[in-house]
């Protein structure tokens, strides 16, 4: 495998194992999620069955991300396509981020950490999915090597 292959199937692996640990917090109790929020400097925790199930939907969804970048990982010359997709997906995902971050008024570290590495992630992506000059895409279908 080449070293530019080798390098997206550790960041699918990293990233998506960083990813996938959103899955627990589904069980949180929100009385910790209170304490999580306003430690991060973000006031009080609205007390909303609306906010408890998108922070709850929001881990599920991320988490689900995490899934999908491990086997993502697991065969990148077959997933080459979705895993493009991904990259793009991500550098948008990153931009519209930042501007909602922007825009919601949470602080300025997380818009500024969230969407800027969301980009710089689907950046990296791409350029390690890139076609390696002189090499032969794989015919779809075919075996593992």
């Amino acid at each position: 495998m080449a070293p530019r292959r080798k390098a997206l199937v550790w960041l699918l692996r990293g990233f998506g194992g960083v990813t996938v640990l959103a899955l627990p917090t589904l069980l949180l109790p929100t009385r910790w999620m209170a304490g999580i929020h306003e430690w991060l400097g973000m006031g009080e925790f609205p007390a909303s069955s609306l906010v408890d199930y998108l922070a709850r939907s929001l881990s599920l969804l991320y988490g689900l991300i995490g899934l999908l970048l491990l086997l993502l990982a697991s065969d990148v010359e077959r997933y080459l396509p979705l895993i493009r997709f991904a990259g793009w997906g991500s550098v948008a995902a990153g931009v519209c981020l930042f501007v909602i971050g922007v825009h919601a008024g949470v602080p300025a570290w997380w818009w500024y950490h969230e969407g800027p590495s969301a980009v710089a992630f689907g950046c990296l992506i791409l350029g390690f999915a890139r076609d390696t000059p002189g090499a032969e895409p794989r015919p779809p279908g075919s075996a593992r090597g």
